[in-house]
């Protein structure tokens, strides 16, 4: 398989966007010097840049990705949820399907406390799904960086 281009979003280890700044490890140029493949980064330094709060980024892919999903929920470091404001969830429909993803989905407890204590089907994909996913979405990010396309949803950041 050749690779055509990197996506590295890199380790977040300051962030401060009120500041004016989001500083990961993981340096693209480097990254590109070394590999000799094009690569695209500073996902989270451009979206500061432009006035964003530089995450969540992940919502542009759940919506181009699983948008067959009412909303994805992300049970990582940081919960988080992605919906589609004019849909279901602040409409008059019910949510019927939820993707779950993230760590957080082999927590046994949490997992039944969500179910018990929620009337709507709640998919969990398999292992693989579950680990690339976030990894899967920063790719095509890339992806989309590469086409000129938008890439982050400045309306969630």
């Amino acid at each position: 398989m050749e690779i055509d281009a990197i996506a590295s979003h890199g380790h977040t280890i300051l962030h401060n966007p009120r500041a004016g700044y989001s500083l990961q490890m993981g340096c693209g140029a480097t990254i590109a010097a070394v590999s000799g493949i094009r690569t695209v980064c500073d996902f989270r330094q451009q979206d500061v840049a432009l006035g964003g709060q530089g995450a969540p980024l992940v919502p542009i892919g759940d919506k181009l990705l699983f948008g067959q999903y009412d909303a994805c929920l992300n049970l990582g470091g940081i919960a988080n949820i992605s919906f589609d404001k004019d849909g279901p969830v602040f409409g008059t429909q019910k949510l019927k399907r939820v993707l779950i993803t993230g760590g957080g989905v082999y927590h046994q407890f949490l997992i039944k406390r969500i179910k018990e204590l929620s009337d709507v089907a709640l998919i969990i994909p398999d292992d693989e799904m579950v680990n690339m996913k976030e990894a899967l979405i920063f790719g095509f990010m890339g992806f989309l960086r590469l086409r000129d396309e938008v890439n982050v949803l400045s309306s969630v950041t």
